[in-house]
């Protein structure tokens, strides 16, 4: 049994989120205490939220993302676009086999990109198809 230092109440040790660097190897907040936290933290800043996560996954800080995104100005790398549709956000993009970040660019782009596998003869023959077929 263990008391969250959120609401006050004693609950089992399942109700709680395991955090191994705790004397007890579980979070000081209770499971429900720490949803509604996370909850009212990505409601009051979603933009910043999503960052955070971005840095996290990419193995980058917030701040070079933060930097990326004033950077870009929501204009994709890729393709020039400011409009980036029912997405409202650049999305980072990455090399997948490095993991290296290359930069912010619309949702299109980086399907284009994942559809192809990032190869770049793969690319070219597209280029070259769709202007020997053009109107």
């Amino acid at each position: 049994m263990k008391t969250c230092t959120k609401c006050g109440q004693t609950k089992v040790l399942t109700e709680f989120y395991k955090r191994r660097n705790r004397p007890s190897g579980v979070n000081s907040h209770c499971k429900d205490c720490q949803k509604k936290m996370m909850t009212a933290r990505y409601n009051k800043d979603p933009e910043y939220v999503a960052d955070l996560q971005a840095a996290r996954r990419y193995g980058i800080t917030l701040k070079d993302v933060q930097d990326m995104r004033e950077a870009a100005q929501g204009v994709c790398q890729c393709c020039g676009r400011t409009d980036t549709n029912k997405y409202k956000r650049l999305v980072i993009d990455h090399c997948h086999r490095t993991g290296k970040v290359r930069g912010l660019i619309c949702q299109r782009c980086n399907s284009i990109l994942g559809y192809c596998d990032d190869n770049i003869l793969t690319l070219q023959n597209l280029v070259e198809y769709i202007s020997s077929n053009a109107d």
